[in-house]
């Protein structure tokens, strides 16, 4: 029999092939993998604020029939935590913005989404549509006037 472990880590696929009987330790007990992602893609990586003084990593993923998500990593201790928008498929918009909050921009809608790392509980928020017209954010950048 073979056991295998498929590990997902910073948009990398780990998958682990233990020949003949599962570990032992592993014997016996449930294992939390974390949250299962079906048909997941990576759109964009970044490094901001934790929201604790420190720096984290960002990684945004759109999901097949699902919204998209964001995954913050802490790199000095590898904890993760993942935060499902409310709304959108995926981003290609993706940026920090000047009041060091992580800012997505989704196709599909056009919506702008928000995360603040000093209130993670909030997860992340839609602020909206630019304009009406408006179908599909491609980029963010922020202007002269500090304003995204």
């Amino acid at each position: 029999m073979t056991d295998m472990r498929v590990f997902f880590f910073a948009g990398l696929t780990v998958l682990s092939v233990f020949a003949g009987a599962p570990p032992q330790e592993a014997a016996g007990r449930f294992e939390s993998l974390g949250i299962p992602v079906r048909k997941g893609g990576l759109m964009g990586c970044l490094v901001g604020p934790d929201g604790r003084g420190g720096e984290a990593l960002y990684f945004n993923f759109n999901q097949a029939g699902a919204p998209l998500f964001l995954v913050q990593v802490d790199p000095e201790t590898g904890r993760a935590r993942q935060f499902a928008a409310p709304q959108g498929p995926g981003a290609w918009a993706f940026a920090v913005g000047p009041d060091e909050m992580i800012y997505l921009g989704t196709w599909s809608g056009a919506l702008i989404l928000r995360f603040d790392p000093h209130q993670p509980d909030k997860g992340l928020e839609v602020l909206g549509k630019p304009s009406a017209s408006e179908d599909y954010l491609w980029q963010f950048d922020v202007g002269k006037d500090r304003k995204l």
